[in-house]
């Protein structure tokens, strides 16, 4: 059975949604900063450097792969 939601509630409950997904953007901002300095300090074509990124910052190979991909992304549109 579903509750009824008070406004000032969904206006809570919005926020607080606001504010999550505010802080996961700057940590994946600041995240992409720390693997751009990385990727200059290891080389973008050494061997296994996704792998020692990640375990660098404490987070997958596959965010590793996404984060790459946004910052070649970001390069090219500047480019």
């Amino acid at each position: 059975m579903r509750s009824t939601l008070s406004f000032d509630q969904l206006c809570r409950r919005a926020g607080g949604r606001r504010r999550y997904n505010l802080q996961r953007q700057m940590n994946a901002m600041e995240r992409r900063k720390e693997v751009a300095a990385l990727l200059k300090r290891y080389g973008p074509r050494a061997s296994g450097v996704q792998v020692r990124i990640a375990r660098a910052l404490g987070v997958s190979e596959s965010t590793i792969s996404r984060d790459i991909q946004h910052i070649r992304a970001m390069a090219s549109i500047e480019a």
